[in-house]
């Protein structure tokens, strides 16, 4: 979940950079929500991966496992999303 909203809150500030520094938008904070809802779907699909690291992976390598496994379920359904909209 973290990982999707950082994504998300990266995408913000690239938006409003962008835009120059005196762009204001109220509807800006979208970016956050939209994170949020992706970060549903990639607890959906890390979590198979973490219970198996976490019961079969030792302890040292299961955590390793487990955040990288996060990482890439966020930029998967963030790459995924992406595609759909464009």
């Amino acid at each position: 979940m973290v990982f999707s909203i950082a994504i998300s809150w990266l995408e913000m500030r690239v938006y409003l950079d962008s835009k120059g520094p005196n762009f204001v938008n109220e509807f800006v904070g979208m970016y956050l929500v939209v994170g949020f809802i992706f970060g549903q779907f990639s607890c959906i699909l890390a979590f198979p991966v973490h219970l198996f690291a976490y019961f079969k992976v030792p302890t040292k390598t299961a955590h390793w496992i487990a955040v990288t496994t996060s990482i890439l379920a966020s930029l998967g359904v963030w790459f995924f999303f992406y595609m759909l909209a464009h």
